[in-house]
């Protein structure tokens, strides 16, 4: 995997700011910070079909179309193309994860990894929240601030399986 700046040329390329779509009342403020600060997570990031916080959460890891990239005390967004890796016969969520690691990302919520991404986010560092499916991205982040999303210890989606 390795530090920024090898592979997908780490810093901010190919990121754009978002707008904060998720709610900023002082109680959401206030689970922020004790998500952020309970877990040691400052930058979680979502697999998205699209670059908003009102996009879907995308199921697939590895050929998810992107990630929206929060910083969970600031609430400001960026996001993270995922073109390179859609495109690979092999090694998507390889790919994706060493991506990821660049972005200094510290967790990932998904709907589904695989064996080999699942090795190369741990080997990261990155944390990952599975079975993530059927809601916004700014939803998403909501349920991991409030707790209702948990850590995996293994992948949920078979080697070579595609979704």
């Amino acid at each position: 995997m390795g530090g920024g700046g090898r592979g997908m040329g780490g810093g901010n390329r190919g990121m754009t700011a978002q707008p904060d779509a998720v709610s900023g009342t002082a109680q959401a403020g206030q689970a922020r910070q004790r998500a952020a600060t309970d877990t040691g997570i400052r930058k979680l990031a979502v697999t998205s079909e699209g670059p908003a916080m009102t996009d879907r959460v995308d199921p697939r890891f590895g050929r998810a179309a992107g990630f929206v990239v929060v910083d969970l005390e600031t609430m400001e967004t960026t996001y993270v193309d995922n073109g390179a890796s859609q495109v690979l016969a092999q090694g998507a969520g390889i790919q994706a994860a060493e991506t990821l690691a660049n972005a200094g990302v510290q967790a990932v919520l998904t709907g589904y990894v695989g064996p080999k991404a699942f090795t190369a986010l741990t080997a990261a560092g990155i944390r990952i929240g599975q079975d993530v499916e059927n809601v916004s991205v700014a939803e998403a982040v909501r349920l991991y601030t409030t707790g209702a999303v948990s850590f995996a210890d293994a992948p949920n989606k078979p080697a070579g399986a595609n979704k």
